[in-house]
């Protein structure tokens, strides 16, 4: 009985999760005609970024790795940070053209990105796998 009971109520999170998820994206839609509007690439900020994939067992984000933008076009990428500081970090160059970011180098050499934003906030990046999202997002982590 018990285990019916779980197994209605992870049914029932699991759908309204979806439903919210589709709603989201279905009103950022009506407003931009994109889920989210391509932003400009002066609005990049230089600074630490989190990357973020999304995981659908859990409903929650889960940390991927960190990249730091730095001046002069150069980056830093790293699976962990303390604070701002990279732990054993790798070292590239990225180049910017429009809302594309593609990275040379280090660790995400050859890899895509697309730069967005959301209307409010801060731009963020996605890494992309054959022109299309592969799920990892990165977000800026605003200095304290």
């Amino acid at each position: 009985m018990m285990m019916r009971a779980f197994a209605h109520f992870t049914a029932l999170l699991l759908t309204t999760v979806a439903l919210s998820a589709t709603a989201i994206a279905q009103s950022a839609s009506a407003r931009t005609g994109k889920p989210y509007a391509v932003a400009a690439a002066s609005k990049l900020r230089l600074g630490v970024y989190d990357c973020m994939s999304y995981d659908f067992a859990t409903g929650l984000l889960d940390y991927r790795e960190s990249v730091e933008l730095i001046g002069g076009g150069r980056y830093q990428q790293a699976y962990g940070r303390h604070h701002a500081k990279m732990i054993k970090p790798t070292n590239g160059t990225y180049r910017i053209n429009g809302s594309r970011l593609v990275f040379h180098g280090g660790a995400l050499r050859s890899t895509p990105g697309a730069i967005y934003w959301k209307g409010s906030g801060f731009p963020f990046f996605a890494l992309l796998l054959h022109g299309k999202p592969s799920g990892f997002s990165c977000y800026y982590v605003p200095k304290p």
